[in-house]
């Protein structure tokens, strides 16, 4: 990272900080947000710390710590829109080409030691609740919402929004997309290319295709890479 890249993440970040929070937590710049993340109907309150301990930095977002050879630009953006909120329960690590949406009155609740690599996109209009201590892969999705509205004869809407939750420990692989009312329990590895619709139940199991079944139970995952 360059002088200039420097400089302009701290004015961007300065500026993010004291639009969110009051000042005695601003001060403290807890985010501290690349330069190249454009923010949207961000103010006082659209994000909030749920932490005993706010430390400078605690939310990285928007920075170039993506796997070996991945492509792709460094745009990333944050919309909140009315009255949504996110809500952080200790750090976290949103790297480049994140996208977040939030709908008024949407709230996303983020557990302590998220990590997702490059061009993940979170969409919320209802709720999405997120554990601790998940890894993401690239281009991985989270939508409560189908986008549009469908309807049947009588006019009425047959697709609507539904919550999602994501457990602790857990491992989502790249291009994967988790969908509305979808239920991802604790330890479990979601893997790469698949698609969770439905709640599952098992605790610690491997999830796999589309739409993503049970394929193996009883296991734990290291987040670090393979022991030599």
């Amino acid at each position: 990272m360059n002088i200039v890249d420097r400089v302009l993440n701290k004015i961007v970040s300065y500026r993010i900080n004291n639009k969110i929070f009051t000042k005695d937590i601003a001060r403290k710049m807890p985010i501290y947000s690349s330069w190249h993340v454009k923010w949207s109907g961000v103010k006082k309150g659209c994000i909030r710390f749920e932490t005993d301990e706010i430390y400078p930095g605690m939310l990285q977002i928007g920075f170039d710590r993506i796997a070996t050879g991945l492509l792709g630009g460094k745009a990333s953006s944050v919309v909140i829109e009315g009255n949504g909120c996110i809500v952080f329960k200790g750090k976290a690590d949103l790297s480049q080409g994140i996208s977040i949406r939030v709908a008024d009155n949407a709230i996303i609740s983020i557990g302590s030691g998220i990590y997702t690599n490059g061009y993940c996109s979170i969409r919320c209009r209802k709720n999405i609740s997120i554990g601790k201590d998940n890894m993401w892969g690239w281009n991985v999705l989270v939508m409560d919402t189908d986008g549009h509205p469908i309807y049947d004869s009588q006019n009425n809407v047959i697709n609507e929004n539904k919550p999602i939750e994501i457990g602790d420990n857990v491992w989502i692989g790249a291009e994967s997309r988790v969908l509305k009312g979808a239920v991802v329990p604790d330890g479990c590895i979601v893997g790469m290319g698949s698609v969770v619709t439905r709640k599952e139940k098992s605790l610690n199991a491997i999830l796999v295709g589309t739409p993503a079944k049970v394929v193996k139970e009883n296991i734990s995952w290291y987040r670090g890479d393979f022991k030599k």
